[in-house]
């Protein structure tokens, strides 16, 4: 069964819209699956009651950034197509790399956070 990765980031942004809304006709028309991956290179910084020592928090900020995908997967179900959430921390261009040599993925949608980027279109072949 062919796999779409979908790279949302901000998600409010209309090109991200598009983008998603891209991935749920492809899965939808080749019978795929979706994985709503997103990577993150902030941490959520908590401080302990007791000690008032900062840390970062890895779990809660996998819980933050997998919150938010939760509509978006809940909208892939919906329309009757498996959707997984995959939430890593670190730079987006590494954690994609080392999904995709992880697992066998057929197709890449991806969002952005640049809005001049979002006014282009960037293909390969």
């Amino acid at each position: 069964m062919e796999q779409t990765l979908h790279h949302p980031l901000r998600i409010r942004d209309p090109a991200n819209q598009k983008a998603f809304a891209f991935a749920l006709a492809q899965a939808s028309e080749f019978g795929a699956d979706i994985i709503l991956f997103h990577s993150y290179d902030t941490l959520v910084v908590a401080a302990s009651e007791t000690s008032g020592i900062r840390y970062y928090d890895y779990a809660a900020a996998a819980r933050t950034e997998m919150k938010s995908l939760e509509p978006l997967a809940r909208q892939a179900e919906q329309a009757g197509i498996l959707c997984e959430i995959v939430v890593r921390p670190g730079l987006p261009a590494d954690q994609i790399l080392a999904f995709l040599r992880e697992r066998s993925i057929d197709r890449v949608v991806m969002g952005t956070h640049s809005p001049a980027l979002s006014a282009s279109c960037w293909s390969a072949r």
